[in-house]
Parts: structure tokens; sequence; C-alpha cells
């Protein structure tokens, strides 16, 4: 039985959808579809897998456009949050020896910052969840006060993860006692920002100039 064009075509795409080819593989479907547009005068052929792929590039490309501006702002919002969270465990550090999620310290409340500072910076701790394999340490807060009501007005997600690891100090645990114990966290996922995506992006510019503008002169003053 002879194969038509479009039989082959569908040859082709399924062997390069497989990924398990070799390049005579290639060369030799090519032949005999060079071979079948003689025969029907066909002049033009291009694969449809090709046309499919080319789609999916345009359309991921268009889609890398169109998050971009969004992009910028999730940045700005990473930083914002991180700067806060740094804040206030250094005052709560002005405040206290260190600061420690550790259940067994009785002088902790499992990790709660003072009830000023939370409210000054208007996040909390929330819990720690330990990776003993990798000795890291997720930390998870919530935004609390005017940022959590702020947030609500877009999203219902008012939470944030921090990576901690101490790998490099003596101790390997969850405890913060310096500045340096402070650098080595950082803002492993804050939980809204994949809803921004979703909404106009004129929404999400004036969601960072409603979250960010109540700080700013308190960022200016602790940087």
């Amino acid at each position: 039985m002879v194969k038509t064009l479009k039989q082959f075509d569908a040859e082709f795409s399924k062997l390069i959808a497989s990924r398990e080819y070799s390049d005579e593989d290639v060369f030799n479907l090519g032949l005999q579809i060079g071979k079948m547009m003689q025969v029907t005068g066909t002049t033009e052929f291009r694969p449809s897998i090709f046309i499919e792929m080319e789609k999916k590039e345009i359309a991921y490309n268009n889609e890398k456009a169109r998050k971009a501006p969004y992009s910028v702002i999730a940045s700005k919002i990473n930083d914002f949050v991180y700067e806060l969270m740094r804040n206030a465990i250094k005052e709560q550090l002005s405040k206290h020896r260190y600061w420690t999620t550790n259940k067994r310290d009785y002088r902790y409340k499992d990790g709660k910052l003072d009830e000023e500072i939370s409210s000054k910076y208007c996040i909390q701790f929330l819990s720690c969840t330990h990776k003993k394999l990798e000795e890291v340490y997720i930390f998870k807060f919530e935004f609390v006060g005017k940022l959590r009501d702020i947030i609500l007005a877009n999203t219902e997600e008012t939470t944030f993860d921090v990576h901690y690891s101490n790998y490099g100090s003596d101790r390997k645990d969850e405890t913060i006692d310096s500045n340096d114990a402070i650098n080595d966290m950082s803002i492993d996922r804050i939980n809204f920002i994949s809803d921004l995506y979703d909404l106009e992006l004129s929404v999400v510019e004036k969601f960072w100039i409603d979250l960010h503008k109540p700080f700013l002169f308190m960022m200016m003053k602790n940087s």
C-alpha cells in the first residue's frame, strides 16, 4: 500500500515527538517524503509538528512578553517583603538576645514576633518546617494589619515562605542571633504573587503603590 503525504507527515511527527531517533532515521524518512512530493507534484511541504512547535514558541514568547512588566513588579514586591522581614527581625534582636522558632524554648511563644514589632511591620511568624537532608528551614509568615487588608483586596493568599540555612555556621538550628544569620534568610515564595499575573496590569501597578507606599519613610529610615 502506497503511503500518502499525510501519512508520511504523521509518521515524521511521531518520530520527532518520540525524541528517540537518529539523523539516519530523519534522513531516510525525508527521502521518502521527497519522493512522494515528486509523485504528487507538491512543491511545498512542512511537517505539521514543526508548525505546531512554532505556534507554541510564538505563544510562549507572547506570554513571556505579557508577563515581563508583571515580573518587574513581582521582583520589587519580593525585595520589599524581604526588607520588612529583615527589619522586623533586626528589631526583635535589638530587644532580645536572639529569635528562635524552637518550640522547646519557653522564652518564646512559638517564634512569634513581639506584638509591637508585628504591628509595625505588618508580618507575623506562623510556623517552621525543617528539611533534614538539606539542613534547611522554611519559615512561614503571614501578613497582618493594614498590609493584610491591602493584599486581601486582590487575593486570598496572605502568607509567604522564607528559606533559611545556617549550614556554614557551628550551630545547625533555626535560631537567628545576628545580622549575619539574617543575611542567610531569603524569600522562598510569596503566595499571592502568582495571582497577580491574572489581573490587569494597571490593577497590579496600583496594588504595588498601595502595598509599599505606607512603608516608604520607615524603609528609608532603616536603610
